[in-house]
Parts: C-alpha cells; structure tokens; sequence
C-alpha cells in the first residue's frame, strides 16, 4: 500500500492547521462589546472589550491604541482586552471612530 506524502510539494515541509477559530481579514468589522465588570478582578472596576475574531496580534495592537488614549493600563486575555478603570464611553467613542461595529 502507498504512503500518503503529507508535505507541501513547493516547499517539501509538512503543513498542519491546529486553528480552531476561523481568521478574518483585518479590513472586516466585528461585532464587538464593551462592558464595565467590577467582579473577578480584586474589587477593581475594569472595562472589557470582547467579541475579537482577529489574529492576537491585531488585538494586541488596538488594545495599545485604547490604552494610550484611555491614558491607562491593561492587557489581552483569551482575546478580550482588559483596560483599567471605567473607560467605557471613551472605547466607544474611539472603536466608533476606527469603524468598528460596537455594542
């Protein structure tokens, strides 16, 4: 019986896909939600921005852009991103600006 060959054949290097989540192209709008949580985060009031089908590293970088204008601190988690404090009417003023669909 004949062996599959499971390389690619320009390259000769084998390819996988572990993706679970399908990767839309960074021109295409997402639903996406904002919501001020106080809970599961020490007592502290956080701002959450969910609903992110993007590659990390486009969260990454929207979520540099919301802490820079916000002038506070955060990080990106399981493709939420998490701002400090009460910052929900400036995220949507500046995800609103950028064009995004935000609820």
């Amino acid at each position: 019986m004949k062996k599959k060959n499971l390389s690619n054949q320009s390259t000769g290097n084998i390819v996988y896909s572990t993706s679970t989540t399908k990767e839309v192209p960074i021109g295409v709008n997402q639903k996406l939600r904002v919501r001020v949580e106080g809970k599961h985060h020490g007592g502290k009031t956080v701002t959450l921005i969910d609903g992110f089908i993007w590659h990390i590293d486009k969260i990454e970088e929207i979520a540099k852009k919301l802490k820079t204008k916000c002038g506070v601190g955060g990080t990106v988690k399981d493709r939420v991103i998490i701002l400090q404090g009460d910052m929900k009417e400036k995220v949507l003023l500046a995800l609103k600006a950028e064009g995004h669909d935000v609820k």
